[in-house]
């Protein structure tokens, strides 16, 4: 599906692998080496064994979908701390892109899922690496469901653009929108100064705000609450019990309800 797409375009370079076990974990190879301002793309048709947020195989049907990773390595005039910025700053970025391309009304579900009719979509995993307390690059992760039909029982909230839209999408047209979308909006130039604007977008897009949910810790203890809203730090916040609770992101899990 993707073979027409070799080389550089539009300041990325896109490394095409018709089969490979995770996209992620040959883009990280790239990041160490990487200059600084360079963006790669590594993408393939077959995935046999991605990685999902924390820790989950993430399953796509070949030929299917879009399995990406990008590499974004930072210079030290782009270097920033705050992780979760960064994160906010990506769902952002591919919430536009799908809207654009899709037309579709979708959210973000806490941290990073992407939903669509109170379906999952498509999710993002962050991979940072530092110096020192500063981010010096990034792999970002993004599969998106395009046209899978059939998904695992094991999978009740899974979806796809084509059964949420009613119609077949092209999962390369997908990616270039996706790494545009990121051009357009300067990458990293601009993100300590809009830190603000970030946050507020990401609220604005956020899955079920204002509505009561069920989150989990890793003992599976739950607690449900009004979701108020995610802070700068990236921690949930939750009315819960006449009482405001927030959860840290990495402890806590929203689950779709």
């Amino acid at each position: 599906m993707f073979h027409s797409l070799h080389e550089s375009s539009n300041s990325w370079r896109f490394i095409y692998l018709p089969k490979t076990q995770s996209t992620h974990s040959v883009a990280k190879t790239y990041i160490s080496n990487a200059s600084p301002n360079s963006k790669i793309a590594v993408f393939t048709d077959h995935q046999t064994d991605g990685i999902g947020q924390y820790g989950r195989e993430w399953s796509s049907e070949a030929s299917h979908n879009l399995t990406t990773s990008l590499v974004f390595p930072f210079n030290n005039q782009q270097s920033f701390t705050n992780p979760f910025l960064w994160n906010m700053y990506v769902a952002n970025v591919v919430h536009q892109a799908i809207t654009q391309y899709a037309g579709a009304n979708l959210s973000i579900k806490w941290p990073n899922d992407i939903i669509i009719n109170g379906r999952k979509v498509g999710g993002i995993l962050v991979n940072n690496t530092f110096t020192g307390s500063y981010i010096s690059g990034s792999v970002v992760g993004i599969g998106i469901n395009v046209n899978q039909t059939v998904f695992d029982n094991s999978l009740p909230h899974a979806s796809s653009l084509k059964l949420e839209l009613g119609l077949d999408y092209n999962p390369l047209e997908l990616l270039l929108v996706i790494t545009s979308t990121f051009l357009s909006n300067g990458i990293v130039e601009s993100i300590n100064e809009n830190s603000e604007m970030i946050l507020n977008l990401y609220n604005k897009n956020l899955y079920k705000r204002g509505e009561n949910i069920t989150c989990q810790d890793s003992t599976k203890e739950v607690i449900t609450g009004i979701l108020q809203g995610v802070n700068a730090q990236g921690n949930l916040v939750l009315a819960s019990n006449q009482a405001e609770v927030t959860l840290k992101h990495g402890n806590h899990r929203q689950l779709l309800n």
